[in-house]
């Protein structure tokens, strides 16, 4: 062929790599045109894999009866004549058998086609990367001159048509990677369990990957559980339905080393993990990658996927694995967090109905009731669910109507603040009125507030019972004030006058004063109850010197208390107090009269007055030596009617003097407390306010 011919073939060769549509399609060219123009007798081209870690055969003529034409794939670490010329970077001439032999043990007794001559291999490559190599068998003398400057121009356009190729399937494999990501990416948004998770991982990712099976675990303690599988046979025992954290597996592996474990042969498979003979031998599996899903940290569990083609386990379909593992991750925290919110809620929801006070729940968007159980819609005779907020007839207990904004959901949502103890008559559709008892309190969610939730409780029943005690109180002790005052001022006047008469006389009037003072002063907290409860105690802030009313107390209740010993240990100097002379007898007389009812017989009460050490205030104490007080009880000893039940069954009484007591101190702007004494017995106190600019001489 002359050199025009070479030239015209040439041209048509590069034309026609550029029409290839794939590796074989350059293969065949290559060798066609080899063949055609330069009188060759044998061909033979290789492509390197896209990680260039293998060599694959794409076509060849001639070499037939050598073991390198039956060489399908090898890898670029083999020796032989291709992988010299790749790795070399160069071209290799062979003149004769024994040099062929020596260079290649794959040619070694193969004969060419049509004679001896001259093997000649060369790289192929594009912008200086190898992407492969070819080599002819040529005539003799033939591997130099015009010859082989058309071989090296035939490699050259070899080489960039292979990376044409290349850079299209990379292409499409990434678009593909792509679209299977994003189509998996969507089905997993959509997933609300574990499962939906699997069957996008399942159905949409592994496809793509060009892998022939597939398993997804969930770590469940020690252990991982098997949530899907795909391409398993059922007659194997690959995939284990649990495979405990510390097993010799790629999955457990995976979630140990909190990181992928990639596998690319056989030998690398049993090398690292002995057990996996069946997915080397019945699977077939070639390579095998576990990677682990991970989510702010959080170890989820692992996906494992095998490929018959270890070809098919390229550095793309890594990334695009990994990916797929940060999705399915993110996709099972999210189903998890639904699963637990859905089964939160569903518990939420059954507390709230069976609840024995009225709920409801608002959105801060709307203000529409989200919730609300039966009690609420008994309470207000009426169903409000997925209405707006506060829109129903209802009044202030003073009777002013109340408008929605007054509503404490809407208070609560607008303020961002709890709203407790707020009272409201509700007038309900048939005509009927009920009092509620409400409290709310915002739900807040990244510092927005989200809804409101409020409790209500029907006190009717109760405010009408408030009602008639207090009315009986009250007329019960202005009653009972005049007619006692009357007995009790009437039996001190006998008892005076009639000092002579006889012891029996004497006894009787003596009960009767004594009876008659108790019943009296009985009257007089009851008539402080009366106020206290109604809000109305009423309380002189004058100058007021315990130095002076102290001791006058202690000394009449020591006449009432002969069973027990009184002291008393105040400085002379002791500050003027702001009190109300009234109330500060009514307490200390009080106190003293329980120290001593609880007490030993014979037993002592102390009362301490001092400054307290802020100097602000003057502290009564009174030390008893009775049974002492319950720290858990303390707070509740100054409630109405509340008698301890450690103590109850030593003495009678009402259970109301503490109440009154704390009553009458809270209105002179005092404080009080009770506390257990160690050694024995309990101490009861109050504190007034020092009287400011009162000199304590006068």
């Amino acid at each position: 062929m002359t050199t025009i011919d070479r030239s015209v073939q040439l041209a048509r060769v590069v034309g026609l790599l550029g029409g290839a549509a794939t590796a074989s399609e350059v293969a065949n060219v290559v060798v066609q045109s080899g063949l055609a123009a330069l009188g060759a007798s044998a061909g033979i081209v290789a492509v390197q894999s896209g990680d260039g870690r293998r060599l694959t055969i794409a076509g060849s003529q001639g070499f037939e009866g050598s073991s390198l034409a039956e060489l399908t794939d090898c890898s670029i670490e083999d020796h032989n004549l291709l992988t010299e010329a790749i790795r070399g970077g160069r071209s290799i001439t062979l003149e004769g058998p024994a040099e062929r032999a020596a260079a290649d043990r794959a040619l070694r007794g193969w004969s060419p086609p049509g004679g001896e001559g001259t093997l000649l291999a060369l790289p192929l490559t594009s912008a200086g990367r190898p992407l492969g190599a070819l080599a002819l068998m040529l005539p003799d003398g033939a591997a130099h001159g015009e010859r082989l400057d058309y071989l090296a121009a035939i490699a050259v356009g070899a080489g960039q048509a292979l990376d044409r190729i290349r850079f299209q399937e990379i292409e499409h494999s990434a678009r593909r990677l792509s679209e299977a990501l994003a189509r998996m990416s969507a089905a997993a948004a959509a997933a609300a369990t574990p499962s939906e998770v699997a069957s996008a991982f399942v159905e949409q990712a592994l496809p793509a990957t060009g892998a022939d099976r597939g398993t997804m675990y969930v770590l469940a303690g020690a252990k991982l559980e098997l949530i899907a599988t795909i391409g398993y046979p059922d007659e194997t025992a690959a995939p284990r339905a649990e495979i405990p954290i510390d097993a010799a597996m790629p999955s457990a592996a995976a979630v140990r080393r909190r990181s992928a474990v990639v596998l690319r042969s056989p030998v690398e498979m049993l090398a690292e993990f002995p057990g996996m003979t069946e997915h080397t031998t019945v699977l077939g599996h070639r390579a095998f990658i576990s990677l682990p899903m991970l989510v702010r940290g959080e170890i989820l569990g692992a996906i494992s996927i095998g490929f018959t083609n270890e070809h098919a386990l390229s550095d793309e379909v890594i990334s695009f694995l990994r990916s797929v593992a940060d999705v399915a991750a993110q996709a099972l925290a999210r189903a998890r967090l639904y699963d637990e919110a859905t089964s939160s809620l569903s518990t939420l929801q059954a507390v709230i109905a069976q609840m024995p006070i009225g709920v409801q729940v608002a959105s801060a968007t709307d203000r529409r009731i989200l919730i609300e159980n039966t009690r609420a819609e008994t309470l207000l005779g009426q169903r409000r669910a997925g209405q707006i907020a506060g829109y129903l007839e209802a009044f202030h207990p003073d009777g002013r109507p109340m408008v929605p904004s007054d509503w404490p959901l809407n208070r609560s949502i607008d303020s961002g603040e709890p709203v407790t103890g707020e009272r409201y008559v509700i007038r309900r559709p048939d005509g009927s009125n009920v009092e509620v008892s409400t409290s709310a309190a915002p739900v807040v969610s990244n510092d927005i507030v989200v809804a409101a939730v409020m409790a209500m409780t029907d006190i009717t029943a109760a405010r009408e019972a408030e009602e008639l005690r207090e009315a009986f109180l009250g007329v019960l002790a202005h009653e009972l004030r005049t007619p006692v005052t009357t007995i009790y001022g009437g039996a001190a006047t006998l008892l005076r006058s009639r000092r002579r008469a006889d012891s029996t006389s004497r006894a009787i009037l003596a009960d009767v004063a004594a009876e008659s003072e108790r019943l009296f002063r009985l009257v007089e907290n009851l008539l402080v109850l009366a106020r206290a409860e109604r809000g109305a105690v009423v309380a002189e802030r004058d100058p007021l010197s315990l130095v002076r009313v102290l001791p006058r107390v202690v000394d009449e209740e020591r006449g009432r208390w002969p069973v027990a010993h009184f002291e008393i240990d105040m400085p002379t100097d002791l500050p003027i107090v702001s009190g109300d002379e009234a109330h500060v007898r009514l307490v200390l007389s009080n106190l003293l009269s329980n120290a001593a009812k609880y007490g030993p017989a014979n037993g002592l009460v102390r009362v301490v007055a001092q400054r307290s050490e802020a100097g602000s205030e003057i502290e009564v104490r009174v030390l008893d030596e009775g049974p002492g007080v319950v720290e858990s009880e303390a707070d509740s000893m100054f409630r109405a009617f509340y008698r301890s039940a450690s103590t109850a069954s030593k003495a009678p009484g009402s259970g109301i003097g503490l109440f009154i007591v704390r009553a009458l101190v809270d209105a002179m702007g005092g404080r009080v407390w009770t506390k257990a004494r160690e050694g024995g017995g309990a101490e009861f106190g109050f504190a007034l306010p020092v009287f400011e600019d009162i000199d304590p001489e006068l």
